[in-house]
Parts: structure tokens; C-alpha cells; sequence
């Protein structure tokens, strides 16, 4: 038997302190992701995962052990707050963050790895995503998942790896749909990396990989096929929720808003992410890394992805966060051009300072203070978008449901008008559910005048929930509905508006609340 070779001790000292380094990270990542985590209420999207959550059934059979469902009603174990709710959505950030260390070491370098995990860290993107109980941050956390497998795949040619990384591909697809874009430019790119080591004379592995390869094809079959059926993205306006005046649309407008949350923040701060992605990948190419070539595909494949999609012409209108799985290769971009900047930045100090460049503690303390300063430098130009995305809310439907539980008298009716969003709808019976579950059931959705004036003429004390500005949707609200309830309703009390930016930037107002009650007469 042959005796297992010893690492060399300083190589196994670094190790562990890199893994030290990549955990702290991580838990400064959850540290930030756990800040305030239930001061909002429930956005009406949240509110809907809840609510569809709550029935068993509904989790394991309608929605097939969806991972958002099943994670939401996982939370259920611990409570129905929002800081529960939200929680397994902080964990996944969390984990993301940690292994974007490890995806940034294996495709680059430790180095790399580590700044691409700060990024993250304090990517207003992310954050803001984690902290949100809906698909995103596992998405992320899959796409990591799916990039780390499809290396170990390549390397390997081993049949397990190739399964697993296909097994990842699917639940991320079970999680969210767009997830398809990146697990199949991670499959391009494995198979080109193959082809590549081919060209270069690797020798060609065993039938599993191959048996493996013909499951994999299948299975990107059987996913192209539900992906590009026409009927699934026409439909995805009632299954979505979706916007009939909108549709998909792809410009260059929507590349400026996805590099500005990619970038932590419109203006300065996404042109200096791109500025050190271009000199990044740049630097990336010139070294023949396998990194360059991910970020090549990966961005070739979701451009053709896009487009293809707005060919198709869902009704539901582009979401910029359905394009966060994009967050690490452009991360892996951003911090091979950080580094790269830390090297330039080493040099000159050697050159201006070469007293000081002796030692190999000199060295050592040059080479962080040379990484800690464009490193500190960028995130504080990302502090800006940060802390706007903590400020971000929607209409407050909890404080809504407050007013009403102060001021309705047991005799008194409560009406909800027909939203154009089933968002609307949700959020606000999720907290009637939580706090007043009769009135919740006994709600009258009124969509005619005619409706209204059989509730006024009951003889009863009628409170409505509306929304300022009106979001009514026309194919259930008739046309003379609006004017009839500003007629027979006086406004009683507001909630603080919702504030958010599309940009990442300062945050607007955005709609309100209004509880109004029925005129005297």
C-alpha cells in the first residue's frame, strides 16, 4: 500500500485560513442579511407563496414539493412573522456567499475567490433578494451549486458528477424558470471544455460518462421543449399575475438596469464594476483560464435566452431579478479585475517604497493593504445602493389590517375591489387571515356599482381597502365602479406609502393604502 503524501505544512496553514476567512465572510453576510429582517410587512408576492404554502396539499401536490413552497412551509415550524418566513431565504444567501468563495477558487483562485465573496456579501442585488422570502436567492445559490458541479464534472469525467450536476440543473428549474439560461450555459461550457481537452489529447473517459451525457441530453430535451412552448409563456399573465399593457421586452434599457443591480447602484458604482469586469475578463482570457470562457457563454447564452423569450411575447413584463443568476460569473469578473488592480497597486508601492519590500511579513502586509484598498473602494461606492435597498417596501398590509381591527365594529362589512395584481389581493388577506380571520372569510369583492349599492343599502357600516394609485383591473371592474366609490366612501386613514427605485437608486414613492369607510347619509 502506498503511503498517502503529507501536504506541505504552509500549503495546509493557508488552507485553513482561507476556509476561516471564507466562513467569516459568510457569517458577516448573514449578519447583514439578518438587520431588521421583519420590520416590513409582507409584500403582496410573499404574502401569495404564504398563503399557498399553508395548505399541505397544495405544497406537495399542486406545486410538486416546489422548493419555495417547501421552504416556506418549513419556516411554518418556527413561526408565520415575516423574520421567520424570510429566514430560510437569509440562510440561502448566506450559504451562496460562502460558496461563491469556493466557485471563485476553483474557476480562478483563492485570491479571487475570497473578493468575489465580499461582493456578494454586500451586493445590494443579493441582499435585497435574501432578505426577500421568494425564488431568488436559492436561485443564486443553484447556479452556484450548478457551476461548482459541471467544474468537478469536466475534471473528473466522472458519471456521479455529471448526474449530480444535472440533478442541480433540475431543481433549480423546479424553482424558478429562468433557471434553465444558466444551467444550460454551464452544460455548454462543460461540453466545450471536454471537446477542448479532446482537441488537446486528453484521453476520452469510460461509458459512464458517456450514459451520463445521453441522460443529460434527455433531460435538456424534455426542458427545451416545456421552456419554449409558446402556450406557457402566453399563459403567463394569469400565472404570473401579469400586466396586459406590458410585455417582454428586451433593449438597451434593460441592459442598463441589470448592470446597474449587478453593480450595486446606477451611476459610478456599476461603471466601476464594469470597468473592473472588462479589465477582469480581459485578464482572465489572456491567462487562458476556465473562468473566461464561463463568463463568454454564460453571457452569449442568456442574451440569445432573452431574446428568444420576447420572440415568444409572454404578457408578463421583463423583472430584473429574474436575471440575478447572472450575479456570479459577473462577480467572478468584477474580482479578477479587483485583483488585477491589487497587483498594479503592489508593484507601484514596491517601486515608490522598495525599502519597504524586503521581508516576507512586508511582503505579506503589502499584499493585503495593496487588496484591502480597491477593495474597500468599491464597496464603498456600493454603500449607497446597500442601504437604499434596506429602505425599499411595498404598501404596508399589515398597518392596514391594524386599522381595521381598531375601527370595525362587530356588524360592519368589509368589500375589497378586484385588483388588477393577485399580489393586492394576497397581501391583504394574508394579514386578515393572521388577525381577523372572520372578516376575511366574510369579504365581499365588490367589481359593478351595482354591487356596491347592494352592500350601502344593507343598512351596515362598509369599510373598503383601496389602493392609491388605482390598480383596478379592467377585465373584472366595470368602468363606473371607481366614481361610485369615491361617491359612497370617505378616507379614513392611509398607510406610508411603498418606496422603491427600478434603478437601485434613491427610493420613490410608490402606492398606498387608503381605508375608507361608508358616507353617513
Amino acid at each position: 500500500m502506498t503511503p498517502a503524501v503529507p501536504c506541505p505544512r504552509g500549503e495546509s496553514s493557508a488552507d485553513r485560513l482561507w476556509l476561516v476567512a471564507a466562513c467569516g465572510i459568510a457569517l458577516l453576510a448573514l449578519a447583514l442579511r439578518l438587520h431588521d429582517l421583519g420590520e416590513h410587512s409582507l409584500w403582496g408576492d410573499e404574502a401569495h407563496t404564504a398563503r399557498r404554502a399553508e395548505s399541505l396539499r397544495a405544497v406537495a401536490i399542486e406545486r410538486k414539493l416546489a422548493p419555495l413552497y417547501a421552504a416556506t412551509r418549513t419556516a411554518f415550524l418556527i413561526g408565520k412573522d415575516e423574520w421567520a418566513i424570510r429566514l430560510p431565504h437569509v440562510l440561502y444567501g448566506s450559504a451562496g456567499v460562502l460558496l461563491m468563495a469556493f466557485a471563485g477558487r476553483v474557476f480562478v483562485g483563492p485570491r479571487v475567490g475570497l473578493v468575489a465573496a465580499i461582493l456578494l456579501a454586500v451586493s445590494p442585488f443579493h441582499v435585497f433578494h435574501s432578505r426577500d422570502a421568494r425564488h431568488y436567492s436559492l436561485f443564486v445559490l443553484l447556479t452556484l451549486v450548478s457551476m461548482l458541479l459541471v467544474r468537478k464534472a469536466v475534471e473528473t469525467r466522472r458519471a456521479s458528477w455529471t448526474l449530480a450536476f444535472l440533478g442541480s440543473g433540475l431543481i433549480g428549474f423546479h424553482d424558478h424558470a429562468f433557471a434553465i439560461i444558466p444551467f444550460a450555459a454551464h452544460a455548454i461550457w462543460g461540453l466545450l471544455e471536454i471537446l477542448r481537452a479532446r482537441r488537446d489529447g486528453a484521453p476520452a473517459r469510460g461509458p459512464g460518462l458517456r450514459a451520463a451525457a445521453l441522460l443529460g441530453a434527455l433531460a435538456a430535451m424534455a426542458l427545451a421543449l416545456y421552456f419554449l412552448n409558446p402556450r406557457l409563456w402566453r399563459a403567463a399573465g394569469s400565472w404570473m399575475g401579469g400586466d396586459q399593457e406590458r410585455r417582454f421586452d428586451v433593449s438597451l434599457d434593460t441592459l442598463r438596469l441589470i448592470l446597474a443591480w449587478l453593480g450595486g447602484g446606477a451611476g459610478l458604482s456599476a461603471c466601476l464594476h464594469a470597468l473592473l469586469f472588462a479589465a477582469g475578463l480581459i485578464s482572465l482570457a489572456r491567462r487562458g483560464l476556465p473562468a473566461a470562457r464561463l463568463i463568454a457563454v454564460t453571457a452569449i447564452t442568456t442574451a440569445a435566452a432573452l431574446l428568444l423569450v420576447e420572440g415568444i411575447g409572454p404578457t408578463h413584463p421583463f423583472r430584473v431579478r429574474y436575471t440575478i443568476f447572472l450575479l456570479p460569473a459577473y462577480l467572478l469578473g468584477v474580482s479578477a479585475g479587483l485583483c488585477l488592480a491589487a497587483d498594479l497597486l503592489r508593484r507601484a508601492a514596491g517601486k515608490l517604497l522598495p525599502a519597504h519590500a524586503g521581508g516576507s511579513r512586508d511582503r505579506w502586509a503589502g499584499a493585503a493593504v495593496s487588496h484591502a484598498v480597491p477593495v474597500l473602494a468599491l464597496v464603498a461606492f456600493t454603500i449607497p445602493g446597500l442601504l437604499w435597498s434596506f429602505e425599499y417596501r411595498s404598501a404596508d398590509y399589515r398597518l392596514a389590517v391594524e386599522h381595521l381591527a381598531r375601527r370595525m365594529a362587530p356588524g360592519d362589512l368589509l368589500a375589497l375591489p378586484p385588483y388588477r395584481a393577485e399580489r393586492h389581493f394576497a397581501g391583504l388577506r394574508w394579514y386578515l387571515s393572521r388577525r381577523l380571520p372572520e372578516r376575511e372569510k366574510d369579504a365581499v369583492v365588490v367589481r359593478t356599482p351595482g354591487d356596491v349599492d347592494a352592500l350601502l343599502e344593507a343598512g351596515k357600516r362598509v369599510w373598503l381597502v383601496g389602493l392609491s394609485p388605482s390598480d383596478l383591473d379592467p377585465a373584472e371592474a366595470d368602468p363606473g365602479l371607481v366614481p361610485r366609490l369615491e361617491e359612497g366612501f370617505e378616507d379614513v386613514a392611509h398607510t406610508p406609502p411603498g418606496r422603491y427605485s427600478a434603478a437601485l437608486g434613491p427610493p420613490d414613492r410608490e402606492e398606498e393604502l387608503v381605508i375608507r369607510v361608508s358616507r353617513r347619509n
